[in-house]
């Protein structure tokens, strides 16, 4: 499977830095082109309110997605991509696509050692060789710690 990170994180970037010569670029057109000036005082009023409210939205949004890149990195998921989804998917959808997607990811196996996929029938992990689960010595099967006999071939475990 090819890592797309790379090419997330350009999207990513180039997104981001066009909105935001879009949105600077908008207020310095507003603020400085007369346009303010001529305004009613209640319009005023509320391009304040605007101009104080949008970079406290800014910081909000920032701060998911930086919690969302850190946690999708520490699940070895793509955390550009999440990244991306999250802050540019409308109306929160990708904040929510990331929670269903994490919680499943997070429900996987993983090897104790080297952190590799493992599925519930592993005895050992098939990257390093971690020993997983202890084997019965007669038939190879799985076994538990505290098993008396196997439950296979019935052999005498202890």
């Amino acid at each position: 499977m090819k890592d797309y990170s790379k090419v997330f994180k350009m999207i990513f970037w180039v997104l981001t830095t066009i909105s935001a010569v879009l949105l600077i670029g908008g207020i310095f057109s507003l603020f400085f082109s007369g346009v303010y000036d001529s305004m009613p005082k209640d319009d005023q009023i509320g391009l304040r309110i605007i101009a104080i409210v949008l970079p406290i939205i800014i910081l909000i949004v920032s701060l998911i997605g930086y919690l969302i890149y850190r946690d999708a990195k520490k699940l070895s998921m793509n955390a550009w991509m999440w990244l991306l989804i999250a802050i540019y998917a409308p109306n929160g959808i990708g904040i929510i696509i990331y929670l269903i997607v994490r919680f499943s990811e997070k429900k996987k196996k993983k090897c104790g050692k080297c952190g590799y996929p493992i599925t519930n029938d592993y005895l050992t992990c098939p990257k390093c060789g971690y020993t997983l689960k202890n084997s019965c010595s007669k038939c190879g099967n799985a076994i538990e710690p505290d098993w008396q006999v196997c439950p296979h071939c019935k052999n005498a475990l202890k």
